[in-house]
């Protein structure tokens, strides 16, 4: 669950998981003045700096932006291309696969309103046009390969036509080798 204060007005929204947002007048005994409905879970609300639009995160990877005064819907950008990640040496699914399920978690305007930052659980921090709701640019804010899922193609000279080399579980049953016979084969077993 997520809040934020209108700059001007005393008008809080509030994002939560209901797939709504709510827009509380803190002047009138915190009574509920409107509630957005939303397509998927919300995850993140902030007001643009002048507390005329509102931004939020849905859990679907789309950010929608709204006019609180007339709780009208101004406009959305799909954002969850922008999270692509990489995936994990033992994933079993694609890094396109994986990026369904992503989304942002952290929204803020720029200082004029402009422009908006978004971030999430990806090494990806977008900032995004607001009139034209298009990306203006991507900054990548970790090269570091040795962290989990930041790798987004895998070696394909560790791939077998089973899969990833890293999925394989080494020595399975070799130990002190000691061969493990299965129920009800008697050749190949080694005789001392």
């Amino acid at each position: 669950r997520s809040s934020d204060l209108s700059p001007f007005q005393t008008i809080l929204a509030s994002a939560s998981w209901d797939k709504t947002v709510k827009l509380w007048d803190m002047s009138d005994s915190w009574k509920t003045k409107e509630t957005l409905s939303l397509n998927s879970d919300a995850l993140t609300v902030t007001f643009r700096p002048d507390g005329k639009e509102l931004a939020v995160a849905t859990l679907n990877g789309h950010i929608t932006f709204w006019d609180p005064q007339n709780a009208v819907q101004t406009g959305s950008i799909e954002g969850r291309h922008d999270l692509k990640m990489g995936r994990k040496e033992r994933d079993k699914i694609t890094a396109k696969h994986a990026a369904k399920g992503k989304s942002f978690s952290t929204l803020c305007y720029s200082a004029d309103g402009q422009s908006l930052l978004a971030g999430g659980a990806s090494k990806f921090v977008c900032i995004y046009h607001v009139k034209e709701q298009i990306l203006m640019k991507k900054f990548e804010i970790s090269c570091n390969l040795s962290l989990d899922a930041m790798e987004e193609y895998l070696d394909r000279r560790k791939m077998t036509e089973f899969g990833s080399l890293a999925l394989i579980d080494d020595g399975a049953g070799d130990e002190d080798g000691v061969s493990i016979s299965l129920p009800g084969v008697k050749k190949g077993r080694s005789e001392e």
